[in-house]
């Protein structure tokens, strides 16, 4: 590439610049860039491509959060509620291992838009099994998915278990679920 500068200038900036060719300026620009932000960067730079070498700062595989939110063996007839936020999550799926024993398990789904910084049992749910999930409750394990994302408008979700065994309290359950940012 020829210099765009004549004259005095030329002979200035090459005084400055003392490079045969583009490409010795190139290596010089890339030593230098490695200089100012440290070692870590050297193993970045691939000097006989002249480039630099970059990988995924944020994978997908770290956009999801999978939490256990109960696993209960034996549990005794009665009612168990469970929270869990959506605050900045889009996408939640929630699965649902029950065996009811002597009696059944029954898993209801609702949420609210209320925000709280405290309690979330003390906030007001709307049952949005239906609506988001296609069944009002389910007895039997299960696989409940958000596929149209209408999970990001739910500030926290309620999930309650009803054991319900006849007082034989021999009812399992397990809830796992998965949120996507």
């Amino acid at each position: 590439m020829a210099n765009p500068k004549t004259g005095a200038q030329a002979q200035q900036m090459n005084s400055e610049y003392p490079y045969t060719t583009e490409v010795d300026a190139t290596d010089d620009v890339l030593n230098h860039r490695v200089e100012l932000h440290g070692a870590g960067l050297a193993e970045a730079v691939d000097a006989s491509a002249q480039s630099l070498r970059t990988t995924e700062t944020n994978p997908l595989d770290t956009h999801y959060q999978f939490d256990s939110v109960a696993e209960v063996t034996n549990g005794a007839d009665g009612t168990y509620d469970y929270y869990v936020s959506m605050t900045t999550f889009r996408k939640m799926g929630i699965q649902l291992e029950l065996s009811g024993g002597s009696g059944t398990v029954t898993v209801k789904v609702y949420g609210t838009l209320e925000t709280t910084d405290g309690d979330p049992s003390a906030l007001t749910y709307q049952d949005i099994g239906a609506a988001i999930f296609g069944s009002a409750s389910w007895t039997a394990t299960s696989m409940l998915l958000d596929a149209v994302e209408a999970m990001s408008m739910i500030n926290y979700v309620h999930i309650e278990v009803i054991a319900a065994t006849g007082g034989a309290d021999d009812a399992d359950w397990s809830i796992f679920t998965s949120r996507l940012y």
